[in-house]
């Protein structure tokens, strides 16, 4: 299972009086149940593949944590299995 609550994401965009806070994901929450499908959709922008980064912890600081549970992987396991779905090295 994988629940993500109140995940959220922000950067700044631009440097000196031209730099903008930038809420790439804003309160998402979501479960997917195990043995489930469950896609992220949306439009160009969204957040999509920044909701899966902050899985993969490649987006540190304010990258709330989204909680996975799967007891038959371990950690190093589960996090393998994303990388090579997503082709991370």
């Amino acid at each position: 299972m994988i629940e993500v609550q109140r995940l959220q994401k922000s950067y700044v965009q631009g440097r000196g009086r031209s730099a903008r806070t930038v809420q790439a994901v804003d309160g998402v929450d979501f479960i997917a149940a195990d043995g489930c499908i469950t896609g992220l959709l949306g439009p160009i922008g969204a957040g999509k593949t920044t909701v899966c980064r902050c899985f993969l912890e490649q987006i540190p600081g304010n990258c709330n944590v989204a909680y996975i549970f799967n007891p038959k992987l371990t950690a190093v396991e589960l996090l393998q299995s994303i990388c090579d779905e997503f082709h991370v090295t």
